[in-house]
């Protein structure tokens, strides 16, 4: 399966919603019902919207994701994603290292 990128709005504002990412036919049931199919492309251009609204306006910011997660990864694990051995940084995407169990 081709890796498909979603974008999931969690409140009525344009600058609220969490990027994620899956791989495989067995994590498409984690995504939520109302999340939005995107291209790679557009996921990385919303990554920069934020990143753009951080440094400029930071009242408006904040809210949204500047990366694009794997869906099955646990909120304390994305929180420590930066410490974690088994994901690495590509741009705007944390992809799995190879051979990784998660």
């Amino acid at each position: 399966m081709k890796r498909q990128y979603f974008v999931h709005y969690y409140r009525d504002f344009g600058n609220t919603y969490n990027l994620f990412y899956v791989d495989t036919e067995e994590e498409l049931e984690f995504v939520p019902a109302d999340a939005e199919q995107i291209t790679r492309k557009k996921a990385e251009s919303l990554c920069a919207d934020e990143n753009r609204r951080r440094k400029t306006d930071s009242s408006c910011s904040g809210f949204a994701d500047n990366m694009i997660y794997p869906i099955n990864i646990s909120n304390e694990e994305c929180w420590n994603i930066y410490n974690n051995k088994h994901y690495y940084k590509n741009k705007y995407i944390w992809e799995r290292k190879k051979g990784s169990k998660k």
